[in-house]
């Protein structure tokens, strides 16, 4: 039944605080957990998606929901010694396969056009009785749709091989996109680290308050204003609803009238302005400056990733060759199948190959660009608040 339906089913946020015009203190939050059928559920993430709108996203719709961050729980879920029983349960529900309906589809009408056209036309079919009935065209050999199995053979190491270069270089791609972001939170914090013991103003005072809650906010603005840069349009309202909460409407004006490219670099031109004006020895903002330097370099990076995919004619390549191969695969199975009831078997076991091996395929196509699926409101939001703590503002912000 699973093979069948496979075949032949039918394809188908940041705070929004009320602006204000001075600095807001910055609130460090956890993650909502929801209570849904006595399971702690986290907001946001695929299971909550399923149980609130009672279907499985997949495809486009189903990348903002795979933006987890781990945590202990998580990790006991994922090295569960039942996982390989909820894997294979959850195989005709996962994203990947529902958003290959349509390739599994074509490989399976392939197939079965190849049984019917053999057994009606050319060799005969045998009914449910034994009873075996003679071809339509029975003088006409050569009409066979069948293809011997030795090209397939050789030609599935190639296959391989390009499918393991493709998918290796959509995950360097993703790591690497990870460790960018990665090194953009450590030297957030460094800043942030520094400036707290370096500021000369007394503990606890008013103005050193006041400028730690400055260098905070134009921390923070950085890596959300490149964010929207990295997640497109579709991200502007929830950029400008965070930017007004958090900065205030004087400060966030510019950064909402620049171009979407241009914010990031303006907010590190602004956060330079700030550390600037830090009761902080000159030598010492120097040593600060270099994170803000090494910050501009994991931007360029981040750019250069989104700007430039795989290269096209490897892409275009692979898909070809794969497509070929899975479209022609029927006729190099059918006399695999001589020994089931009229080569029928040879129609799932062609739709199972055609969904994993597409499957590898669109794994690298997901992995390519990688910030869509990353947790970067979370980074954000991590590095706002842990930033908060250690200038000293969390507790006598609350």
């Amino acid at each position: 039944m699973i093979i069948l339906f496979l075949c032949f089913a039918p394809a188908s946020a940041l705070r929004t605080v009320a602006p204000s015009s001075t600095l807001a203190l910055p609130v460090r939050r956890s993650r909502p957990i929801l209570l849904l059928e006595d399971e702690r559920v986290r907001e946001g993430s695929m299971d909550w998606a399923i149980r609130t709108t009672g279907r499985v996203p997949y495809g486009e719709e189903s990348r903002k929901f795979r933006r987890t961050v781990y945590e202990h729980r998580d990790w006991l879920d994922h090295r569960s010694t039942t996982r390989l029983f909820g894997n294979l349960a959850s195989t005709v529900s996962s994203g990947v396969v529902r958003a290959l309906l349509t390739e599994v589809q074509v490989v399976g009408l392939v197939a079965l056009f190849v049984c019917l056209w053999n057994s009606l036309a050319v060799i005969g079919y045998t009914d449910f009785a034994g009873v075996h009935h003679a071809p339509l065209f029975a003088w006409a050999s050569f009409l066979q749709l069948s293809l011997p199995a030795l090209p397939f053979t050789l030609s599935a190491s190639s296959l391989g091989l390009l499918l393991v270069f493709r998918t290796n270089a959509s995950y360097a791609r993703w790591l690497e996109a990870r460790m960018l972001w990665g090194r953009i939170v450590s030297h957030s914090r460094g800043i942030v680290r520094q400036a707290s013991v370096w500021n000369v103003l007394p503990e606890g005072s008013a103005e050193r308050d006041a400028e730690m809650v400055q260098l905070t906010a134009s921390i923070w603005a950085f890596p959300r204003c490149l964010c929207t840069y990295l997640r497109g349009p579709n991200d502007e309202p929830a950029l400008k609803a965070a930017l007004l909460a958090r900065l205030g409407a004087e400060a966030a004006a510019p950064l909402l009238a620049a171009p979407t490219a241009s914010r990031p670099v303006l907010a590190l031109r602004e956060l330079t302005a700030t550390m600037d004006a830090q009761s902080i020895d000159e030598k010492r903002r120097v040593e600060m400056d270099k994170s803000v330097i090494l910050m501009m370099d994991a931007c360029e990076a981040c750019e250069r990733i989104f700007a430039s995919p795989v290269p096209l004619v490897y892409t275009r390549h692979t898909a070809r060759f794969l497509s070929t191969y899975l479209l022609l695969l029927p006729l190099g199975l059918y006399s695999q199948f001589a020994d089931s009831w009229n080569h029928v078997l040879m129609i799932p076991a062609a739709s199972v190959l055609a969904v994993f091996l597409f499957g590898i395929d669109e794994l690298a196509i997901q992995l390519e660009e990688p910030f869509s699926i990353l947790p970067l409101e979370a980074l954000c939001e991590g590095i706002d608040g842990v930033n908060a703590e250690m200038a000293g503002l969390q507790k006598r912000g609350e």
